[in-house]
């Protein structure tokens, strides 16, 4: 059986190996994205950390096998935690939290890039559907267009003609009225010229 000191070093290494491993984060070529990466790490594993000084800080004050034996469970549920939780932990240590017949789950790593693709694939699909709404909106706009602006044209083509023929209605005799006139002026000259 392992000694309190045993299980709490055991625990304390496991929890700074998994957080190193995920601060450090995929090998990546570009400097931005190592940064991000470098940054993302250090947000994903904050409170990891911050749980792992108080557990620390509690085991320099503990003064009795009572309270080590406590704070070496508190480390040992820090690190299942960290096993589980935190993206892209090693999966390399036996759980202490499982009950009997449970399985060890775990979280997928995540990284900068991996979040950005699924982002970008994100925001291209919504575009991409909102440009076939907008193009089959266009296409039932356009039919309307088209129906209302033949109706209307058709409506603009009668109300013309019928102005024409308001027009033709009130206008002076013109040209052909003159020239029907001397046409029959002439036919009957002719007429009468034959005749005597």
């Amino acid at each position: 059986m392992a000694t309190a000191q045993e299980r709490y070093e055991a625990a304390v290494r496991y929890v700074d190996r998994a957080i190193a491993a995920v601060e450090r984060g995929p090998i990546v070529f570009d400097p931005l994205s190592m940064l991000a990466e470098g940054y993302a790490g250090r947000l994903k594993t904050e409170p990891f950390r911050d749980d792992r000084h108080r557990i620390e800080a509690r085991w320099l004050r503990a003064t009795t096998d009572g309270e080590r034996s406590a704070v070496a469970r508190d480390a040992e549920l820090l690190a299942d935690r960290v096993e589980q939780n935190l993206p892209g932990a090693p999966q390399d240590r036996a759980r202490t939290d499982l009950a009997p017949g449970e399985t060890s789950t775990s979280t997928p790593a995540t990284s900068f890039a991996d979040e950005l693709e699924t982002e970008a694939h994100s925001v291209w699909t919504k575009v991409r559907d909102g440009a076939h709404a907008a193009t089959d909106g266009a296409k039932k706009v356009g039919t309307w267009l088209l129906v209302g602006g033949g109706l209307l044209l058709g409506i603009r083509a009668v109300g013309l003609l019928r102005d024409r023929q308001r027009r033709n209605r009130r206008r002076p005799p013109g040209r052909r009225l003159i020239n029907r006139r001397l046409v029959e002026a002439v036919d009957r000259s002719e007429r009468g010229s034959a005749g005597g």
